[in-house]
Order: structure tokens, then C-alpha cells, then sequence
């Protein structure tokens, strides 16, 4: 599994999560933290 699919598969995940966490409306959308922190962890990755 290369990161591209990791990072796909996480989006899909986030995305699911933030369906299910925008019933219970939580303080911090962590769904938009997560993928924010993956896309940092892509572009340092891709920068290496």
C-alpha cells in the first residue's frame, strides 16, 4: 500500500467521520484536523 492509497483511503475515512460527528456537532471538527495533518504529512513526505 503506497501513501497515495493510504492518503485516499484516510479521506474516505474522514470523510465518513465527519458524516457520522456532524450529528453529534463536536467542538472541533477533527475530520478537517486529521486530513489537514495528512496533507502536511504527504507534501513532507513527497518534499524528502
Amino acid at each position: 500500500m503506497d501513501l497515495s492509497d493510504y492518503c485516499l483511503t484516510m479521506n474516505a475515512l474522514s470523510l465518513d467521520y465527519a458524516d457520522l460527528m456532524s450529528t453529534f456537532r463536536p467542538p472541533l471538527d477533527l475530520a478537517l484536523v486529521g486530513t489537514a495533518l495528512l496533507k502536511a504529512l504527504a507534501d513532507s513526505y513527497e518534499a524528502s
